[in-house]
């Protein structure tokens, strides 16, 4: 074949995956604005035009005979399961479960497996493929096991159809997440970085933590902030607030694993911070029952808790080593920038302020894209309109994006149904409490240790989602709020992604910064180690979630978790106003789990220790200064 030809070939390959992402783009906005369809008809069209578009994009980069014959395999794969979907809707749709299976279910059936399987191995790699691999060996398997793992074990047709051809499979809830919310908050993500609604935050996030010492680093923690309010990606986060302030925390004093760390958290703090919180907690809509504007107020103070605690790491650190300020001559105030570019932060209040007063997500977000487009023509900036062109590269940014949550999602649905057909969810939720003695702190550490440990094999939406069934369940058995028990597990699911030796965020940053991963890691934990605690405090004092009467005891619940989260920083970093001794380290430390019992005298008491202590080191600071001006004007 002759260099034109391969030219001409993906050209119109290229064309192809255009058209399918635009048809793909219109159906999840008129679906979002008029109703959704029915379950086999929106996730099925959603996962094959996806599979479709990523397969055709590998067809088009990679090289090489054999990837190219895999590739069109795949392709034929997936053309026969989805014809067989749409083709036999009806039938599909009204089977009773447990109906012999034709021969025509069983081949697309195991066709549909593996192209799932193949193609979900190649955006999400090996561990969550082997992991369902070992969910299917053990639906076939457990009843060879003993004690709780044991089942009466299932037949390979019923597998097979569980994970194909019912609801309880890769076209179960997991996969619905994806196919309405998911999809339509990517694309607004995709629009809005158009419109230069990115370029403005990161400005903002300039002018209002620049002028500080050590200002880069907290203007890391800003302008993750501000991108993670409306992207809730961790790993995107870092690739673009990253590629500035890295290499600039570096320019200006800071140590590069500390550098990268410092993004990688502020990064990963985008999932839990409202309005959008990334793809959790849409999530925890369809599993919680609880409405979106629910989960977004409870969300908002652990989440500002979260940034304090990284802002107050960076804030001690910075003084400790005197770090520099950004220089920032030549910025316009922050009045100024709001003025002259306001309408490029207008999509942020339009998604926003619905979700807030209690529109679903669903239609909030859809209506904020259809907005977009004459909103954008605000800009005087003509490259930042949106255009058919801007449109299209949009849709194709959108496309590519969405399969990374699409294919995790469809295999996570196969781990979850045989999770629930096998009820060992349930009787593993029966031995945590057990293995906890009935002691909440001890059940609540499990806990978190456990989502750590899936989340660093898993992503953080599947980290949620396989727990479900097993340590929420126990947590609230346990007396936990729903609200608190799931936002625990959601905290600790996005929390793996700063914890070594897997954390995606924490790659995105090693890459940028040069230094190594367990550097970068060891770094991240330590300034993200308020952020650990957060979790704990909101279950001991659920008036931290809004979801009880606001009064003066929720005043002075959030006073005692700032003050718990500041003493803890400065515990960790070793300074408050002046160096600490590690006597006085550990003193802060421990006050500040003191501070989560829920006991006002043992609260009181502790705050007074902090306060008389915070004196302590602030007047001795004083004195050094003053010291220190004397022997400097000595000198002179």
């Amino acid at each position: 074949m002759t260099t034109a030809e391969k030219s001409s070939d993906r050209s119109l390959i290229t064309t192809v995956v255009s058209v399918l992402s635009v048809f793909l783009a219109v159906f999840h906005v008129y679906t979002g604005v008029s109703g959704l369809m029915y379950t086999y008809t929106q996730r099925g069209l959603h996962l094959g035009l996806l599979l479709v578009i990523f397969i055709l994009n590998s067809l088009n980069k990679e090289k090489g005979l054999r990837k190219q014959v895999v590739n069109v395999l795949l392709l034929l794969a997936t053309l026969v399961v989805f014809a067989h979907l749409f083709i036999n809707m009806e039938y599909i749709k009204y089977r009773f479960w447990g109906a012999p299976l034709t021969t025509l279910d069983v081949v697309t059936g195991i066709l549909l497996l593996l192209v799932v399987f193949i193609v979900g191995q190649k955006v999400v790699g090996w561990a969550l493929p082997i992991i369902v691999l070992l969910a299917i060996l053990y639906g076939f398997y457990g009843k060879y096991l003993s004690g709780v793992f044991k089942h009466g074990g299932y037949s390979w047709r019923t597998l097979l159809e569980l994970s194909t051809w019912s609801e309880m499979g890769i076209f179960s809830q997991p996969l619905g997440v994806s196919a309405t919310y998911l999809y339509l908050f990517i694309l607004f993500g995709t629009l809005i970085d158009k419109m230069g609604t990115g370029s403005t935050l990161m400005d903002l996030a300039k002018i209002l933590a620049g002028r500080q010492k050590g200002g880069p680093a907290k203007l890391a923690v800003v302008s993750s902030a501000l991108m993670g309010t409306i992207s809730g990606s961790p790993v995107s986060n870092v690739l673009t607030t990253g590629a500035f302030t890295i290499p600039l925390m570096r320019k200006l004093g800071f140590d590069k694993a500390f550098a990268g760390a410092v993004e990688a958290v502020a990064s990963t703090g985008g999932s839990i911070l409202p309005p959008v919180m990334g793809v959790l907690a849409f999530a925890m809509v369809d599993y919680s029952g609880i409405p979106y504007s629910a989960i977004v107020k409870s969300a908002v103070i652990p989440a500002l808790l979260y940034y304090l605690g990284a802002y107050m790491s960076v804030h001690f650190r910075a003084y400790k080593e005197d770090l520099q300020s950004l220089e920032t001559e030549g910025l316009p105030s922050a009045g100024q920038l709001l003025k002259s570019q306001w309408y490029t932060l207008l999509p942020i209040f339009i998604l926003a302020v619905p979700l807030v007063m209690g529109f679903t997500p669903l239609i909030t977000v859809s209506w904020a894209i259809l907005s977009l487009i004459p909103v954008s023509f605000l800009n005087k900036d003509r490259s930042k309109w949106l255009t058919p062109a801007q449109l299209l590269d949009a849709v194709n940014a959108a496309a590519r994006n969405a399969v990374s949550v699409a294919l995790p999602t469809a295999l996570a649905g196969i781990i979850s149904g045989i999770l629930g057909v096998t009820g060992v969810g349930i009787r593993l939720s029966s031995v945590l409490i057990e293995l906890s003695g009935g002691n909440l702190l001890i059940l609540l550490i499990l806990v978190a240790v456990i989502t750590i440990i899936m989340g660093c094999g898993l992503p953080a939406l599947l980290a949620y989602i396989v727990q479900i069934p097993v340590t929420i369940p126990a947590l609230i058995q346990m007396g936990v709020p729903t609200m608190a028990a799931h936002l625990f597990v959601v905290y600790y699911a996005t929390l793996a992604f700063i914890t070594p030796p897997v954390g995606g965020a924490l790659y995105a940053a090693m890459a940028i910064s040069n230094a190594s991963l367990m550097e970068v890691g060891k770094e991240a934990v330590k300034i993200a180690l308020p952020a650990f605690l957060v979790p704990f405090i909101f279950v001991y004092t659920p008036d931290l979630l809004l979801i009880t009467e606001f009064g003066i005891s929720s005043v002075l619940m959030i006073l005692t978790a700032i003050l718990g989260v500041v003493f803890l920083a400065a515990s960790v970093e070793g300074y408050l106003f002046t160096s600490l001794s590690m006597p006085i380290r550990l003193i802060f430390a421990l006050a500040t789990a003191m501070l989560i019992i829920p006991n006002n005298t043992i609260g009181l008491l502790t705050m007074a220790g902090l306060a008389f202590l915070f004196f302590l080191n602030f007047k001795k600071a004083n004195i050094g200064a003053i010291e220190s001006k004397k022997k400097s004007s000595l000198s002179l």
